[in-house]
């Protein structure tokens, strides 16, 4: 009689910590598919789609306050150039019209580049969108089947009292002595705890996600609204040479950021691949549950490095 009233005690705790452990890996599952998927979505989207009024705004401030800059470091470029020629070449006496004729050649295409550098900036974005609408994301996401795997195995199961083998079933015509109901109280109680755990985790890294997309797609704002005064150094021998080449690597390092963020999922849905075959390989739903996690956190934390990583590709400093 008491046995009997233990084992509905164990059952309805067991129902208990399975429920609560269902519903907050359902909650985290959706909060943090919800996330990637507004990831994927955030990444791709173009300056224009982003906010075409705002955009308007910027490239007025950057024709009316930052292109006549640009336009006067040419000058200030151009005439220095001169003033060396002279110098260089006995205060003019073998002076070469060949290297002035350069100059202005260089100098008239970087006049070309600093006014239409919105433009061209907004081209490097296009690619960027190009580059990542070609990754398959549809099928990055936590699936129902692995949270069903989890809450499966900390369902009773029969084992035998001995070895602690699984049994298919209970088997009442046995003797009671060698086969008993294996709760899971322990294992469902501690997978519980870390799926709450992983509930708050999970809206830590949604936070995380839609920060690194959104400061992704603000810098990408800036530098296309200065892109007139480092356009206008890159054809320029002297010092500033180097402003417009830097610039030009950290704007390739912004766009190859969201491709490598799109990668990025794709790997990830390779380890919620792998996780789900540990658990259907009888790992059991504790260790699943801290794969799961463990999984989050690599993705937060790579998608955080995505931008140095883009930077030490490009070379940008």
């Amino acid at each position: 009689m008491f046995g009997n009233i233990a084992d509905t005690i164990k059952e309805f705790l067991n129902e208990m910590l399975v429920g609560g452990t269902s519903f907050s890996l359902g909650k985290m599952t959706d909060m943090f598919n919800t996330s990637v998927n507004a990831l994927s979505s955030e990444v791709a989207i173009t300056p224009a789609e982003f906010d075409i009024n705002l955009l308007n705004i910027l490239k007025n401030i950057s024709e009316t306050v930052v292109l006549p800059i640009a336009l006067l470091l040419i000058t200030y470029v151009f005439v220095l150039q001169i003033i060396e020629y002279v110098t260089d070449k006995n205060k003019g006496s073998e002076f070469d019209t060949g290297n002035v004729i350069m100059l202005i050649i260089k100098t008239t295409i970087m006049i070309l580049l600093a006014t239409n550098a919105f433009t061209i900036a907004l081209g490097f974005s296009d690619l960027s969108t190009w580059m990542i609408d070609k990754v398959p994301t549809s099928q990055v996401e936590i699936t129902s089947d692995v949270t069903e795997d989890i809450i499966n195995s900390l369902k009773p199961v029969v084992v035998n009292k001995e070895t602690g083998e699984e049994l298919p079933e209970l088997d009442e015509v046995e003797d009671e002595d060698t086969q008993k109901m294996d709760y899971k109280l322990g294992e469902a109680l501690i997978t519980m705890m870390i799926s709450f755990i992983g509930l708050v985790i999970a809206m830590v890294i949604g936070a995380i996600i839609y920060l690194v997309a959104w400061s992704r797609i603000i810098m990408i704002l800036i530098y296309v609204t200065v892109a007139p005064l480092p356009m206008a150094t890159v054809m320029s021998e002297t010092w500033v040479n180097s402003m417009g080449q830097n610039y030009l690597k950290n704007l390739m390092a912004l766009m190859l950021q969201g491709f490598l963020m799109l990668v990025l999922l794709v790997i990830y849905s390779g380890l919620l691949t792998r996780t789900s075959t540990l658990i259907e390989a009888g790992e059991g739903g504790l260790k699943g549950m801290i794969l799961i996690l463990v999984s989050m956190a690599i993705i937060a934390k790579m998608l955080i490095g995505t931008h140095s990583l883009a930077k030490s590709i490009t070379g940008a400093n």
